[in-house]
């Protein structure tokens, strides 16, 4: 009978020790960005945006974001795979993986900055800059989503929705 005891009591503090993740780090969540809304650009076309992504506790980013020209009827998918968070700035990229009428994209590095502006009526729009298209390893800046990149058209103001970015 002691033996038993002795036997189940090891087994359950194996299985306690088994299954406790093994650092804390891979619990914790690291920066993220997500929005949604729309855009006008300077000939007046309306673009819808969504897009999330976030850091985990090893640092790996994962994501998506879906952009669609309301003049034209096309969209891209893409894949995010970078996310760099300055404050409440931020600059996500990833690989264009599905379109609807802009085949010639697929394949192609997309990136974006987006800023957080905070809530309420008396604080400035967010801002997000139009999904600027490459092709592997030709982004200005080098390779990722450098935080201090430049987006050639600049940042426009969100219209009807929100971004958030959390460090």
């Amino acid at each position: 009978m002691r033996a038993f005891k002795y036997s189940a009591l090891g087994s359950i503090l194996t299985l306690i020790l088994f299954f406790q993740p093994t650092s804390s780090a891979a619990r914790r969540q690291g920066p993220s960005a997500s929005g949604h809304g729309n855009l006008t650009v300077d000939n007046g076309e309306l673009r819808t945006f969504s897009f999330n992504a976030v850091t985990d506790g090893r640092g790996d980013v994962t994501g998506q974001a879906q952009v669609k020209n309301r003049d034209t009827d096309q969209s891209i998918h893409l894949a995010i795979d970078c996310l760099e968070v300055d404050g409440n700035r931020a600059v996500a990229s990833g690989t264009i993986i599905r379109t609807n009428g802009a085949d010639q994209f697929l394949g192609r590095r997309g990136i974006f900055v987006v800023q957080d502006n905070g809530q309420g009526r008396r604080t400035d729009p967010d801002t997000i800059s139009l999904v600027e298209i490459y092709f592997p390893g030709e982004q200005p800046g080098g390779v990722g989503c450098p935080i201090n990149y430049i987006p050639f058209y600049g940042e426009m103001p969100v219209e009807a929705g929100n971004i958030q970015v959390k460090p």
